[in-house]
């Protein structure tokens, strides 16, 4: 799948979540219009229209909710997904290792546990200013 066919899903099912074209547009941070097109370029590719448009009012049709149906819990598991691996960076453990000395960078980033369980003092170093 090309990144402008994942933002054209994207986009269509954040209209239907939003249902309206303008809450959407905001929430997607770009013009109407430009979704407005967004949109029927993917009615355009997959054959088929997937919303019913009214100036009041968006709806899906048949199809749109059938694909809406099979989007939602993609994008689910996706934001799922990337919301874990952001969460593993604030997980992963930072390894201290000095023979004889640390910079104060070091120290400050290092879990105190492995400061206070050091066999050896860790002693601000002059000269490095890196781990």
């Amino acid at each position: 799948m090309r990144g402008t066919e994942f933002s054209e899903l994207r986009a269509f099912a954040t209209i239907v979540e939003e249902g309206s074209f303008v809450r959407a547009a905001a929430r997607l941070r770009i013009s109407p219009p430009a979704l407005s097109q967004t949109i029927r370029g993917l009615e355009e590719r997959v054959g088929v229209r997937l919303l019913n448009r009214t100036t009041r009012s968006v709806s899906p049709t048949a199809a749109g909710e059938t694909l809406f149906a099979r989007l939602a819990p993609a994008f689910s598991e996706l934001e799922g997904a990337v919301a874990d691996a952001h969460a593993s960076r604030d997980r992963r453990q930072v390894r201290c290792v000095s023979m004889f000395h640390a910079s104060p960078p070091c120290v400050s980033s290092c879990p105190s546990s492995a400061i206070s369980a050091a066999p050896i003092p860790i002693l601000p170093s002059p000269s490095s200013t890196t781990c």
